[in-house]
């Protein structure tokens, strides 16, 4: 492994400039801190900075955020850093990075990185845990020890990096005044070499140009905060390029980010709190330190939308759409804390992170990895506004159609307490990137930064167009295949068969799945084929009294050759503990499909043959009851089942999948298939369909009750009087009934309309950079020609200068002469480790605070050095 090189433009000043920051200081932490409301970190400061901390909030703060450490409105938050701490400490070996780069490079590494800013922050809340401090401490040593923070297998990856100088810049902002002047310059070269380093990578990497995929906020928000903190201990010139460079990645995607008006990521929930953990630092960081504001930004406003409306009863899953675990992988609570601070202001953000953290796993299925556990938790606590108080949204308990219509996603249920009948319906037929980022490909926008599918990276989708998901009683029955290979099987959705095969690999012969199927396992790739312009899309979606109606066409998604004129899946909940699901495969006069295979997963749970009469079906035994499903075709004929176990190949987080796969032969120009799906209180009695040229019926007896079903098998009605589906519920002598008409077409995903003039309004965001710039790089050094009154030293910072004193002196009451210190003892925790530190102490006006200077010789030197360095410049 080799060091990342320090930058050439820097080589011949980076001595001079680490002997500068020797000298500079921050603002007192003593000075008399705000209401701790974060309301005012994300204020603008106008480019005056208290040195250190400064990333995320300023020394006027520090003393309400450490007192609502101990108060009742952040306590929620603090006990768990403090866990977080607490465990670290206690399992040293098993978070400490390795010392050895060799050892560090063998893994994927991201904790490192994560760790730290947890730990580093419980530090700066708790002063007097000296154990906490001196562990954060040798946690950095270890940190800057390695030549570099990649990983040996992935080199041209710099994600590894991203994680670990967003973390390492974040510690080193918290731990300044902690730190002897030997580590602080340590820490910068480390933060100075990957910073610049993460700057050419830019240039080179997709995360550079590739809008809405997580690499790209991941890495240039880390880019953003190395050169934030750096430029805040003197280098100015230099790094102000890095920053912009960073601004500027950021600032374009924010115009893309815009065009996604539903607030939804199409990487799915898991990945998507993922990339919206950095993007949210970075619409943080652009209003806190240069007045950039995104507040009006669409996809902000409806941010809130993506985690409340993709949760299933209970608070544990998501829909589970893409790539996924079973719910989130950063987050979500930052990220609701965030909303709610900065955009909602309604206590329906802090709400939904409580019930979150109240009801999500601690341990197995749902938990949080190791890595991603404590990441988020400091920017939480940094943003979390107690003044709001938790409070649900309007239609909480109230199961309520919500449709993504960028990313393709209906949701129906979502969220409610786990109970019975407390039912969760999910379904996506969309286009490959979401709506947003196809239409942008297609119609070509923004041509300055986009030149087709090249700035774009859909590689976390899956094969999945008109899947469906099913949670009755909140109860996972039918779910998708969550983070695995890329197969159309592993989706709740039909592959077909051909006579002949198509020339093209398959990855299950000999069913042809949909066009974005990878049999490599890999991941999906659009710049170099036309796989992304196979896309689903919504027809309908109706809901009226707990009956619901939705339709998607899949068509386009399967490659031309198959003959499918269209694939409608219509699915209709009848009951919270009945869903029916119908597909109408309708072919082309040519078509060669021969037969269809459907398939629907279950992750947790083996299924089980089941019989009723002539149906067969499969069943999931449960401690409830019995979890089952049933099918037929148009011709009632309800062929056996294979049941199938599958393993997930080494590598995966999902060990497997377990699945049932029905298949049917189809007819030319229309064949229906019916699938019926029942919760423990459902018993069925008789499933029977009955075709029509262009419609069906289909009629489901259960509990003694009878749904008549009437499916238009045409692709779009022609009238908003005209009906998609027709519902008649008997029971006795009761009726109730349904109909979903061509009012309940799905429109297309809306736009705020593209202006053209993005790259303009870009450069005038930037410019409010050069004027923070300017002013940092304008500063007068007051301490440059006289001593200014003070009797030791005379330390110059942005806008102003104080006195210090040298080790073993502290300054009298009038901030300008040094008096002999007494020897003083740090409180200390049960677990410590030990570093002997010289200290003194700085003052500016309204209070005091503690650092640590080098040698008093060397400050003569320093002085000497940095008077000549100045004189050059001039």
């Amino acid at each position: 492994m080799t060091p990342l090189p320090v930058p050439l433009a820097m080589r011949t000043t980076l001595t001079t400039t680490m002997l500068l920051l020797l000298l500079l200081s921050n603002l007192p932490a003593s000075l008399a801190a705000e209401d701790g409301n974060p309301a005012q970190f994300g204020k603008f400061q106008d480019g005056v900075y208290d040195r250190h901390p400064a990333l995320f909030f300023s020394a006027r703060d520090v003393a309400g955020l450490r007192a609502s450490a101990g108060a009742s409105s952040h306590a929620h938050i603090a006990s768990r850093l403090r866990e977080a701490a607490l465990t670290m400490m206690e399992r040293r070996d098993d978070h400490l990075p390795p010392w050895d780069p060799l050892e560090f490079g063998a893994i994927w590494n991201e904790i490192y990185g994560n760790n730290l800013a947890a730990v580093a922050f419980y530090s700066f809340l708790y002063p007097e845990d000296a154990g906490a401090r001196d562990f954060t401490i040798e946690y950095m040593d270890r940190m800057a020890a390695q030549p570099n923070w990649l990983v040996t297998l992935y080199p041209k990856d710099e994600v590894p990096i991203g994680h670990s100088l967003a973390g390492f810049a974040t510690a080193y902002d918290l731990m300044y005044e902690h730190l002897d002047s030997t580590r602080r310059s340590k820490y910068l070269v480390a933060l100075v070499n990957s910073t610049e380093y993460m700057y050419r990578m830019s240039f080179i990497r997709g995360w550079g140009f590739q809008y809405l995929q997580n690499h790209q906020p991941t890495n240039a928000v880390a880019l953003l905060m190395g050169g934030l903190v750096i430029m805040n201990d003197g280098y100015h010139r230099e790094v102000a390029v890095w920053v912009k460079q960073a601004m500027s990645i950021m600032g374009k995607s924010m115009f893309i980010t815009n065009e996604v008006t539903d607030g939804s990521l199409n990487e799915g929930v898991a990945y998507g709190s993922y990339l919206s953990r950095s993007l949210l630092k970075y619409i943080f960081f652009a209003k806190r330190h240069f007045n950039i504001s995104h507040e009006d930004n669409i996809w902000v406003k409806k941010h809130f939308d993506f985690y409340y409306r993709s949760l299933q009863p209970g608070f544990q899953r998501t829909v589970g759409i893409s790539d996924s675990n079973y719910n989130w992988y950063y987050g979500p609570e930052a990220h609701l804390v965030f909303l709610d601070t900065y955009v909602l202001r309604d206590g329906s953000g802090n709400w939904l992170a409580s019930m979150i953290n109240t009801f999500r796993p601690k341990n197995g299925t749902g938990a949080s990895f190791r890595a991603h556990r404590w990441c988020t938790l400091h920017l939480e606590y940094i943003w979390y506004d107690a003044t709001l108080t938790p409070t649900p949204p309007p239609d909480y308990g109230t199961p309520a159609l919500h449709h993504f219509e960028s990313w393709g996603v209906v949701t129906y249920g979502s969220p409610q307490p786990a109970r019975v009948n407390a039912t969760f319906v999910g379904f996506k037929s969309g286009k490959i990137g979401g709506a947003a980022v196809n239409d942008i490909v297609r119609e070509k926008r923004y041509p300055e930064w986009v030149n087709g599918w090249r700035n774009f990276n859909p590689g976390h989708e899956h094969p999945d167009q008109n899947t469906f998901i099913f949670a009755p009683n909140g109860v996972p029955f039918i779910v998708e295949g969550l983070y695995g290979p890329k197969f159309t099987w592993h989706s709740n959705v039909p592959m077909f068969s051909t006579n002949p095969l198509p020339a093209r690999q398959l990855c299950k012969p000999p069913w042809v799945g949909q066009m974005v199927e990878v049999c490599d396992w890999n991941w999906v790739t659009c710049e170099k084929s036309s796989v992304c312009n196979f896309n689903g899309r919504v027809l309908a979606a109706a809901e009226q009294n707990g009956t619901v109606f939705i339709r998607g066409d899949s068509a386009d998604a399967y490659e031309a050759g198959l003959g499918l004129s269209s694939l409608v899946r219509d699915v209709v909940l009848l009951n919270p503990q009945l869903a029916l699901v119908v597909d109408h495969v309708r072919l082309d006069a040519g078509s060669a499909v021969s037969g269809a295979a459907s398939f629907f997963h279950n992750l947790d749970w083996s299924f089980e043959q089941e019989e009723k009469g002539i149906l067969h079906g499969a069943k999931i035994p449960r401690p409830d009851g019995d979890y089952s499903l049933y099918w037929t075709d148009d011709q009632n004929r309800s062929p056996r089942a294979l049941l199938v176990d599958e393993p997930y190949p080494p590598g995966f987080q999902i060990k497997g999948t377990h699945f049932v796969q029905i298949e049917f032969g189809v007819r030319k120009p229309l064949t229906r298939l019916a699938y019926v799906f029942l919760g423990p209180a459902m018993a069925l009695e008789s499933l029977v369909m009955v075709p029509r040229e262009e419609s069906v019926d289909v009629v489901v007896q259960v509990n003694g009750q009878t749904y008549t079903v009437l499916l238009n098998s045409q692709l779009l009605v022609e009238s908003a009087n005209a009906s998609y589906c027709e519902v008649t519920h008997s029971s006795g002598d009761a009726k109730k009934t349904f109909r979903a008409t061509g009012s309940a077409t799905a429109g297309n995903a809306s736009s705020p309309g593209y202006k053209g003039d993005h790259v303009q309004r870009l450069a005038e965001s930037l410019q409010l950079l050069d004027v923070v710039f300017d002013k940092i790089a304008e500063d007068v050094d007051e301490c440059a020609n006289s001593m200014q009154g003070c009797e030791q030293l005379c330390v110059n910072t942005i806008g102003s200068f104080h006195c210090a004193c040298r080790p073993g002196f502290h300054l009298d009451a009038n901030s300008t002469a040094c008096l002999v210190s007494p020897t003083t003892r740090a409180p200390v925790t049960a677990v410590t480790w030990t570093a002997a530190t010289d200290r003194q102490t700085t003052a500016k006006g309204s209070g005091a605070r503690t650092r640590r200077l080098p040698d008093p010789v060397i400050l003569v030197l320093l002085t000497a050095v940095v008077a000549a360095a100045a004189a050059r410049s001039l």
